[in-house]
């Protein structure tokens, strides 16, 4: 999200997070909140999806200094971190996009991510190895005859490979929780794949 915002606390140790310029795809700007204390960082709804490789380098060098010194930074807080947008607690959170052992948790409501310390560098990690398997299925259909139709059932085809296979709470939704909508957010983040695998390919 572009744009001014109110300054908010870090939900794991509380101190004031930091408003972050990072570069996103396509020369666009957006500002990222990461707590200097703790190096965890929150993002808006997709904003994490959208950053350069050189953006999260950037993050990740406050993020792991920050975990290196975690045994001089004792959070205020273990569990039930409220999100620093609406308040609502936030929930553990799983997607193939993220690494297994990053500790994310994702509010309800307005669907913003928390990226605990130490995690920017495992998504980037992930996000690499992704790229790279992507890669190499575009090199197996690189000589590919097909019609250009043909071409572009097969990326629908990937994408339903790409889709969302859970989205886990740790514990039960309350009644006044909305739960997240995994077949919305697994069509926003086809669409969002798909758009760009076939710039990839067709070069659009």
């Amino acid at each position: 999200m572009t744009g001014v915002k109110d300054p908010v606390k870090c939900p794991e140790c509380g101190a004031q997070l930091h408003e972050v310029y990072t570069e996103a795809n396509y020369g666009r700007v957006i500002i990222v909140d990461q707590c200097e204390r703790c190096g965890g960082v929150w993002f808006d709804r997709w904003e994490l999806y959208f950053l350069t490789d050189e953006s999260l380098k950037t993050l990740a060098h406050v993020d792991t200094a920050a975990f290196i010194a975690s045994n001089a930074i004792a959070p205020l807080k273990k569990n039930g971190y409220e999100c620093p947008r609406c308040a609502r607690e936030l929930v553990s959170f799983i997607d193939p996009m993220l690494p297994k052992d990053a500790d994310v948790t994702r509010c309800a409501g307005c669907h913003g991510l928390w990226l605990n310390r130490g995690t920017i560098g495992k998504y980037t990690s992930r996000r690499r190895e992704l790229r790279g398997a992507l890669s190499n299925r575009f090199k197996e259909t690189s000589h590919d005859t097909r019609p250009h139709n043909a071409k572009i059932e097969m990326l629908k085809k990937l994408q339903k490979e790409l889709d969302v296979k859970s989205l886990a709470y740790e514990r039960p939704v309350e009644p006044q929780d909305e739960p997240i909508k995994a077949k919305a957010f697994a069509a926003d983040m086809g669409i969002l794949m798909l758009d760009a695998l076939i710039g990839m390919v067709f070069k659009i």
